[in-house]
């Protein structure tokens, strides 16, 4: 699990903007946890840190995410979320998160929008719809 306020990587800016990990990593910080429970090297602040992952000089990340290495789609298809978390695939979900703008956690396992997350922000293995409801979910995606 990483978080994106961790004292080792929040302060740090993402890519070539002036925006810091902290506030606005989410999406970043859930693509390195599922690039480290995939094995690789991997921290919030590597991927911050190389600016070709980000759009110009901004915090947005280009779509689709980590240089291609993954899909992101567009909308929420319960039944391909699903099937990828049954293959123990974990998938990244952006969700519009009211006042706050929008939001990117990582989904760890579930079924029927039951998921159990690791969310950035607030904690590991945290019930989705304690926070969360699947109507709030904008986009998905997971690792080729």
């Amino acid at each position: 699990y990483y978080n994106q306020r961790d004292e080792r990587w929040g302060r740090n800016a993402i890519g070539d903007s002036s925006e810091a990990v902290w506030q606005y990593g989410c999406l970043l910080t859930s693509v390195a946890m599922v690039l480290k429970q995939k094995g690789e090297s991997v921290t919030p602040l590597s991927i911050a840190a190389d600016a070709s992952h980000f759009f110009s000089n901004t915090a947005y990340m280009n779509n689709p995410w980590a240089n291609g290495r993954f899909a992101s789609i567009w909308g929420y298809d319960a039944v391909a979320v699903d099937e990828k978390l049954a293959a123990s695939q974990p998938v990244i979900v952006g969700v519009n998160a009211g006042p706050y703008g929008t939001h990117f956690i990582v989904l760890k396992s579930g079924s029927g929008g039951n998921y159990i997350m690791n969310d950035p922000w607030h904690g590991p293995n945290l019930a989705f719809s304690d926070h969360y409801s699947t109507g709030q979910i904008f986009q998905y995606g997971y690792l080729k």
